[in-house]
């Protein structure tokens, strides 16, 4: 793999960014807090995304979305890989991403892309961090862990990791099954005892079998009998309902005659009084009353019409009276309504004054009310910076730092920070230079009590030079001790500073500094805004004071014209109501209205004989009394008339009567001697229903029994199929599991993986102890043990890679690195390094610059690694580089300038 370019936009410190890269060593130099370090971030979070546990903010603060894009090359192939970061709510997520080989679409989405690229390499993400990617001061990290951890990150980056999940799964699974296993004797102890009890229920099938045929014979039989008895109680049942028929039609006769007898004294009794109603009649009708009664009420209604005539003179009269009250009233009202008339004028033209002012006098309002709702903003953002400002390095407020002054002095704290621990690696340096020493002469101290000759001139060793011999290697270790405890208060001081430009940089970095000058801009911008409405709101002022000058005049226009709505609504109304009345004529009308009366009484006196009787008391209610009571007298008259052929009736009826008295006697006679003849046929038919109701309920028993029996045995016999199944499962599951026995012996640690590990460490080493031999290191020999842990053979000695000085270790390192990944390196030709000088003195550096320039050149030239890539802000390495890259920060953001030699 050969990475070509990185585009980055919107990416941590990064805006728009292109980062062209080719074979050969590639140095991207930079001051620290430029972004040279984003870049290979960049490539990283392309390929992987952000894993949960190391998600942090990439998204630029300006901005909501980043957008990165890799072009690499595998083989002949070309591939560019799309990611787009999405920053919501301070929670970063991948909204999109995309794969493309050769300008075809190979993956999408966040997940699908991280797959595909690891597949395409070749290893896993984490082996890609361990081996190819080395971060920012991890180049010795795989030498610095825990023997333990050190493993680990081996296994994962052989690929061990899968084959303890195998081993650990085939183990669960043979543990799994040797349980299943151990079931097989209880569920052949429970077959035979299901068999039991499946013959056990078909016996007792057997048997409700015979008594369900048994009792069907006794339902037959019942039925049967049944049946007749039904039969004879239907014939008692029919005697018995005409029996009851004939009763009730003698009794109905009987009761008809006895009706019949009342009524035929009734009508002989009635017909005595005919005579005396007849003579009533004729007295009726020739007295005064009946021949003058139509007159009567004729004089009634012209008294009452009278009556009606002098009520419509009163109502005319008030009529009359109403329209010169009406008149005066409308002459009174003129007055006002010319006054009510002028002032609605008025009103008129100051309405259209305020809607010409309205404009000016809204604009004047919601410009108030925004310049009160900024002042209201500023004022609590004044109080949070107060705030704010109790968080705040001193400095910040008391010398009023910019945002810009800020970030320098961040970058001047880590420039310290890091000059500061490359002093700490120095004194550790120096710390284990003397100890080793101290070591050596504690060591030749021991050996001088044996010696005979002095190590230092040669000379034979007396008691007195050997003596004064070990004095001096105490001196020695005396001085060296006394350095070791001066470096180690000199690291002591340094960590505690670095702690404290620690502490500050975290305080000058935190969001409190931020949100306080943003808050700050915030402020800044808003005064200003205010400072242009006021003058908006001073033009808009003189409109706003006229349109409140109308507003008061008018306060009271409703009311008048409330007012003379009223005033001019009553005053139509009186005006028509006078025309209305003077167009009746109502003085002609009362003249006419008297003249019918004085007819109505002249015409009332010529019936002289209907008026006495009138003034006499007699009216038409009595005339109507009499009518009445001569109507219903002519109806009695005609009842009795119809009387005397009803009593004819009556007698030929009742002798009809008495001959079907008799007949129906007669036949009642002979149906209670036939319905004595059945004895006790209820009790007979209860019976018989009884027994045959037993007899069904015990059918539905014997069937209920039979079916939950039939139901036992099929359930029986699908356990026993199961128990059989399950055992011959069992037998299967036996086979299987001896052969997984075998697979997990060959699985176990001491199995495959560790040929696979004794592989690996074999070519890791030889690859290694090749790439140690171009470094010019000095060393004879060096061994990768399975945990990583490293010892070199140096000058005849075997030393621990941790007795070795910062820039041997950080080559060793470098060189297992480039080791492991030529080992996994199907597809990859890349080492990608970030600050691998950062706690190296400048010899040390130098030493890893030659390096660099002669052998890694020569394993890019001989296309063993055609890519190196290193990130670095020492500048002497720059002498090393193929394509030389510089990463500078302008205005807060970095720039990248690309160059070649």
């Amino acid at each position: 793999m050969i990475i070509e370019n990185v585009k980055m936009e919107n990416f941590l410190s990064h805006s728009h960014s292109d980062v062209n890269l080719g074979t050969g060593i590639n140095i991207i130099l930079g001051q620290n807090g430029s972004g040279k370090s984003s870049i290979f971030e960049a490539i990283k979070v392309a390929f992987f995304g952000q894993g949960e546990s190391e998600r942090k903010r990439v998204v630029s603060y300006n901005s909501t979305m980043a957008n990165i894009q890799v072009r690499f090359r595998i083989g002949t192939h070309e591939y560019e890989v799309y990611r787009q970061i999405e920053n919501k709510k301070d929670r970063e997520t991948t909204r999109s991403a995309a794969l493309l080989m050769d300008g075809q679409k190979l993956a999408e989405g966040a997940s699908a892309v991280s797959n595909e690229i690891q597949n395409i390499m070749g290893i896993s993400k984490s082996a890609f961090i361990n081996s190819i990617y080395v971060d920012q001061g991890q180049i010795d990290s795989l030498v610095k862990e825990s023997p333990a951890e050190r493993k680990d990150v081996f296994n994962e980056i052989i690929g061990l990791k899968n084959y303890d999940k195998a081993f650990s799964e085939v183990d669960r699974i043979v543990k799994g099954m040797s349980e299943r296993i151990g079931q097989y004797e209880y569920l052949t102890d429970d077959l035979k005892k299901t068999n039991d009890e499946k013959a056990r229920k078909e016996e007792e099938l057997k048997n409700v079998i015979l008594e369900e045929n048994k009792n069907h014979l006794d339902m037959d039989q019942t039925e049967r009998l049944k049946d007749n008895i039904n039969e004879k109680h239907r014939k008692f049942i029919e005697k018995t309902g005409k029996l009851q028929s004939q009763i009730e039609s003698t009794e109905k006769a009987k009761k008809e005659m006895d009706e019949l007898e009342r009524k035929i004294v009734d009508l002989r009794e009635g017909l005595k009084n005919l005579d005396s109603l007849k003579r009533k009649q004729i007295e009726m009708e020739n007295s005064d009353l009946y021949l003058n009664g139509d007159k009567i009420t004729l004089i009634e209604q012209s008294l009452r019409q009278i009556e009606d005539e002098k009520n419509q003179i009163n109502q005319l009269e008030k009529e009359l009276e109403s329209l010169r009250e009406s008149a005066k009233e409308i002459n009174s009202l003129n007055k006002r309504y010319s006054e009510l008339n002028s002032k609605i004028k008025e009103i008129e033209e100051k309405e259209k004054e305020r809607e010409q002012t309205s404009e000016g006098n809204y604009k004047y309002i919601n410009l108030e009310k925004e310049v009160g709702k900024k002042l209201s903003e500023v004022e609590k953002s004044k109080k949070m910076l107060k705030e704010i400002e109790k968080s705040l390095p001193e400095r910040i407020v008391s010398q009023k730092m910019s945002f810009d002054d800020v970030e320098e002095e961040i970058k001047k704290l880590r420039t310290e920070e890091s000059e500061k621990a490359s002093e700490i690696a120095t004194c550790s340096t120096v710390i284990k230079r003397l100890t080793d020493e101290i070591t050596k002469l504690k060591a030749k101290i021991d050996e001088l009590e044996n010696e005979r000759q002095c190590p230092l001139c040669g000379q034979e060793l007396t008691q007195e030079h050997r003596s004064r011999v070990m004095e001096e290697y105490r001196t020695q270790i005396e001085k060296s001790e006394e350095e070791i405890n001066s470096n180690k208060s000199k690291q002591s001081a340094l960590r505690k500073k670095i702690e404290n430009l620690n502490a500050s940089i975290e305080a000058f970095s935190s969001n409190y500094v931020r949100n306080y000058f943003k808050i700050n801009d915030d402020i800044s911008r808003t005064e200003k805004e205010i400072n242009s409405m006021q003058n908006d709101l001073n033009g808009t002022r003189d409109a706003h004071i006229k349109y409140e000058q109308i507003l008061s005049f008018l306060k009271d226009s409703e009311k008048i014209k409330k007012e003379f709505r009223e005033l001019e609504s009553k005053m139509s109304g009186l005006k028509g109501t006078v025309e209305s009345l003077n167009k009746q004529d109502i003085p002609e009308k009362i003249n006419a209205r008297r003249k019918k009366i004085d007819e109505i009484e002249t015409d009332i006196k010529s019936n002289q004989k209907s008026y006495s009787l009138w003034q006499q008391g007699k009216r038409s209610q009595d005339f109507d009394k009499l009518k009445k009571a001569i109507m219903e007298l002519k109806v009695e008259i005609e009842s009795y008339l119809r009387q005397e052929d009803s009593l004819k009736d009556a007698k030929t009826r009742q002798d009809s009567l008495r001959v079907l008295i008799e007949n129906a006697n007669t036949e009642i006679g002979k149906l209670k001697e036939e319905i004595n003849q059945f004895g006790d046929i209820d009790r007979e038919l209860s019976d018989i229903n009884s027994r045959y109701s037993d007899l069904v309920e015990r059918r539905v028993n014997l069937t209920g029994q039979k079916s939950s029996l039939n139901t036992s045995i099929q359930d029986l016999e699908k356990n026993i199929e199961k128990f059989k199944g399950d055992l011959e499962e069992i037998e299967r599951t036996k086979k299987l599991h001896d052969f997984l026995v075998l697979v997990r012996k060959a699985f176990n640690r001491d199995g495959i993986p560790q040929l696979i590990r004794q592989m690996a460490l074999e070519s890791i080493n030889s690859i290694t102890r090749n790439l140690i031999s171009r470094f010019n290191l000095n060393m004879e020999d060096i061994r990768i043990s399975d945990d990583l842990d490293v010892d070199i053979m140096q000058y005849g000695e075997v030393k621990n890679i941790t007795q070795l000085s910062g820039g041997e270790k950080t080559a060793v390192s470098i060189a297992m690195r480039l080791a492991i990944a030529k080992y996994l390196g199907r597809n990859i030709s890349t080492i990608m390094m970030d600050e691998p000088t950062i706690y190296l003195d400048e010899e040390r550096r130098n030493d890893l610059r030659e390096i660099l320039q002669y052998a890694m050149k020569d394993l890019s030239d001989e296309g063993i690694f055609p890519q190196i890539v290193i990130i670095t802000h020492h500048t002497e390495l720059e002498t090393a580089a193929d394509i030389s890259l510089h990463v500078s920060k302008v205005d807060g953001r970095s720039v990248v300038e690309n160059s070649s030699y």
